[in-house]
């Protein structure tokens, strides 16, 4: 059975020789029927209560979802950028490796080219050398070429100057 306020406060009893005092069971239950009102009252504000937390319960839910997503969101960002950052990494290191290759063949060509150019001059210092040597050689030659003219000269001389005597 269902009541209300306004059963409580109509409702009538019966009058029996040695029943209750009406006036006391008539105040008890105006009493009843205000603490009933006022129970109700405080249910329904507990309900509207209830229904703005669950309001915003599901604000909450939402932005927490929100949240999550944009959590996601930025971790696959986070990644992708990692992942970018890892990939332009690799090239730069790519062309450095490539560029060091480079640098590499090009100091052993130009080694090479210096050494070939040190065996020219050693060829070059050890033909100067022969013709220096064959050079020298000849000048002496020619010199005690000279010795040997400048003694027959003074032999000859001393023979002219026996004979003229």
């Amino acid at each position: 059975m269902k009541l209300n306020p306004l059963d409580i406060y109509n409702k009538e009893f019966t009058v029996s020789a040695l029943g209750y005092n009406k006036s006391q069971v008539e105040e008890f239950l105006d009493d009843i029927g205000v603490e009933y009102e006022r129970m109700l009252q405080e249910i329904k504000s507990l309900q509207e209560r209830n229904d703005k937390l669950k309001e915003k319960l599901k604000s909450y839910e939402n932005i927490e979802e929100n949240l999550k997503s944009t959590l996601r969101s930025i971790e696959e960002i986070a990644e992708k950028q990692t992942q970018q950052a890892r990939e332009e990494a690799n090239m730069i290191i790519e062309k450095a490796n490539v560029e060091a290759e480079k640098m590499k063949q090009n100091v052993k060509k130009e080694l090479a080219e210096e050494y070939d150019k040190l065996e020219k001059l050693k060829e070059t210092k050890t033909f100067f050398k022969i013709r220096l040597r064959n050079l020298l050689e000849s000048q002496l030659e020619v010199l005690e070429e000279e010795d040997e003219e400048i003694n027959i000269e003074k032999y000859e001389e001393k023979i002219d100057n026996l004979t003229n005597t």
